[in-house]
């Protein structure tokens, strides 16, 4: 055989099929609203994210077991740290779960309190081990991540309230963890971005510990508001829908006004002055991406410093996705920036 036909053999064998998904690949990644990353169109294809993400027909710890196991199959290679601590401490409503990440160098550490996501009834220690490892490494902080009580068998406040007391707690037990309890901040990914906001104002409110910062990741800011722009755009195909984000809310509160109450939905709090300074990072093409947005600009507006980046052509979630997508590092690195930054002052 000709070297001519040996190389229209291997063309038609290999690189045709290539080129080919990789024109299917990118009419997919083309919406109404911009194009996604190929990647995350792949993803969206692969686990047919049309249909809503909480299936009714599964109980309650079924679904919890299938999030859990989803969120961990975007993770990469966890970064080594000098010490990872798990513990329990004492909380109003009960022993409260901690994971305690600890990286080398120079003592006292900063704080960051990390609370996880997942819709306030999914997620754990676990699920978020590889953003906490990564924030600690990169930040030079100690990591508290709080594996606070899920709705619905506790409904609000019980997540929050935990989330509260760990913060307490770690002000207070700064010195027994290497930490400084003049540089603590919150941060948290959807739902945990939602009680990371919540504990910012909670500690305002109560005159708790100072935070030096808050950092909200695609946070639900007003668990009210369900005819947001981006719930218009994103309500159905990409990751979770409107009917998940109603489970959800539904499953956290008892009554249906304290969905506007501002310990859930912050957005909604009369005033959102003297609250520490904030990055809120969103994605293009998330359900929850008008509630970030609205959120910034309220803290803006009470004169709130405030750093927004709205990551394009990534859905909600896309943090926990670094085996794949080169944003959720982008992400962590930006965190880790301004939280040195924050803590350096």
């Amino acid at each position: 055989m000709s070297l001519k036909k040996i190389s229209a053999s291997v063309f038609f064998i290999f690189i045709w099929p290539l080129l080919v998904g990789g024109v299917v690949i990118l009419l997919w990644s083309k919406t109404p609203y911009g194009r996604l990353d190929p990647r995350v169109t792949i993803l969206l294809k692969i686990i047919n994210r049309s249909e809503n993400y909480y299936d009714k027909n599964l109980t309650v710890q079924q679904n919890r077991n299938k999030f859990n196991a989803d969120t961990m199959l975007g993770h990469g290679t966890p970064e080594k740290i000098a010490s990872i601590k798990n513990m329990t401490i004492p909380g109003a409503g009960g022993e409260i779960p901690i994971r305690i990440y600890t990286p080398g160098g120079k003592t006292p550490f900063p704080v960051v309190m990390y609370y996880h996501g997942g819709g306030w009834m999914s997620g754990n220690l676990e699920t978020h081990d590889v953003i906490c490892r990564a924030l600690a490494a990169k930040t030079s902080a100690v990591v508290v991540a709080v594996d606070y009580r899920l709705a619905p068998e506790h409904k609000f406040p019980a997540g929050v309230n935990d989330c509260y007391d760990a913060l307490v707690w770690a002000s207070k037990n700064a010195a027994g963890i290497n930490a400084d309890a003049d540089r603590i901040a919150v941060a948290g990914d959807s739902a945990g971005g939602n009680l990371a906001a919540v504990v910012a104002l909670m500690a305002r409110d109560r005159k708790g510990p100072r935070l030096s910062y808050q950092v909200l990741v695609y946070p639900g800011t007003d668990a009210s508001d369900l005819a947001t722009e981006s719930l218009k755009k994103f309500g159905r195909g990409y990751l979770f829908t409107r009917a998940d984000l109603e489970t959800f809310n539904s499953f956290y509160v008892t009554r249906k006004e304290e969905i506007s109450a501002p310990y859930v939905s912050p957005a909604l709090a009369v005033n959102h002055k003297n609250l520490p300074p904030a990055l809120i990072i969103t994605a293009q093409f998330d359900p929850v991406l008008s509630h970030g947005e609205i959120y910034a600009k309220k803290l803006e507006a009470a004169g709130v410093p405030v750093t927004y980046h709205c990551y394009k052509g990534v859905v909600h979630a896309f943090m926990g996705m670094d085996l794949f997508l080169p944003q959720a590092g982008e992400a962590t690195t930006e965190i880790a920036g301004l939280l040195k930054n924050a803590f350096s002052k």
